[in-house]
């Protein structure tokens, strides 16, 4: 199972705490807990006018809530804006292989993904509202790298089972 973790940089500051720790995070989780297993894939997407896959990982953590995960530390709860977040609140642990904040390192941007017409009706294009939305198929995706074309095509491949139309 795969999984996309959405972060909205008007509430939270996803771009510093990607930076801050690149190699563990906790995502808030208010679906699928009880379906998010250990080494489920994990694309953290992040809102806004920015929108797309900034950073991939692994399930490290099953959710639980954020009082009793392993690294308290590793949080983030001051990069939340407004009101602290609940310490009864369900968390994720995802280890980080890839961090690609902007177009030039790498990130997939918003409009390349409904670019395609098999990703174009994806939940994550169509009806963005929610933090972690379901992939129902995923294989094969070594990093978010230097090859947008194949990173795409394994995105394509974790959203939709298929691929058409890549090269």
């Amino acid at each position: 199972m795969a999984w996309i973790f959405q972060g909205n940089p008007d509430r939270f500051a996803i771009d510093d705490y990607l930076a801050c720790f690149p190699e563990l995070i906790y995502w808030y989780t208010p679906r699928y807990a009880a379906e998010i297993q250990l080494a489920d894939r994990v694309f953290i997407w992040r809102s806004g006018s920015l929108a797309g896959v900034v950073a991939v990982g692994v399930v490290e953590e099953t959710p639980v809530q954020a009082k009793d995960v392993r690294h308290q530390e590793a949080l983030g709860r001051e990069l939340w804006t407004g009101e602290a977040p609940d310490p009864l609140e369900v968390e994720t642990g995802i280890r980080l292989d890839e961090v690609r904040l902007t177009i030039e390192e790498g990130m997939i941007p918003r409009a390349s993904v409904k670019a395609q017409p098999s990703l174009s009706n994806s939940t994550i294009i169509r009806i963005p509202n929610g933090t972690v939305f379901r992939l129902l198929f995923y294989q094969g995706f070594d990093r978010l790298g230097d090859n947008n074309s194949a990173l795409r095509y394994h995105a394509e491949l974790a959203i939709n089972g298929r691929a058409s139309g890549w090269q």
